[in-house]
């Protein structure tokens, strides 16, 4: 991270990843919806297919799922795997599901 290494011992650590550096997760939600509604027009959002994870860095990762039907009416599902840090700066990285 910037030429500095961090380490976690799971063993040693207590509790879970505290920061205030932290977007929160309502937050991290609406920025990668925000995205891929934005980016890929037809985007359908599934709800039901999402996960957040807090990095110790201050950094979040949303991923969520979505469906887009394509040029021959089939749809494809799609997970957009959105990295938030705490200035709201965001890389969007999208893959088959």
């Amino acid at each position: 991270c910037g030429g500095t290494r961090h380490w976690l011992y799971p063993a040693k650590s207590a509790g879970t990843v505290k920061s205030t550096r932290h977007v929160s997760e309502s937050t991290a939600r609406d920025a990668c919806y925000d995205y891929v509604i934005k980016k890929i027009p037809g985007a359908n959002i599934q709800v039901f297919n999402n996960s957040f994870a807090k990095h110790i860095i201050g950094s979040v990762t949303f991923v969520t799922g979505f469906k887009v039907k394509n040029a021959f009416n089939k749809t494809i599902k799609y997970y957009a795997n959105c990295l938030i840090q705490s200035d709201m700066s965001m890389e969007v990285d999208i893959r088959p599901q």
